[in-house]
């Protein structure tokens, strides 16, 4: 657990150094990984703001891609076919 603590630490000093487009899907409920990181992210990174995209999708919980497949597919086709 602290190795993981120390390791988002080191993570969130990157954060204005990220210029890469990105896509982030996050349930705001997550109570496995707060939704506060991926906010931040999206204030904090370098990267155009029309390149970084936060989907929040309440319900979805931690495990969206196992609970939500088909669902979060579609978010990141759409994101994808965008993005190009």
């Amino acid at each position: 657990g602290l190795m993981f603590i120390r390791m988002s630490e080191v993570i969130r000093n990157e954060f204005t150094a990220m210029r890469c487009p990105f896509l982030i899907v996050h349930d705001p409920y997550d109570r496995v990984c707060n939704i506060k990181g991926s906010r931040d992210l999206m204030e904090q990174a370098a990267t155009d703001p029309d390149k970084k995209v936060l989907v929040e999708v309440p319900g979805y919980f931690h495990s969206l891609l196992l609970t939500h497949t088909d669902e979060v597919c579609d978010i990141v086709n759409d994101w994808i076919s965008k993005i190009l």
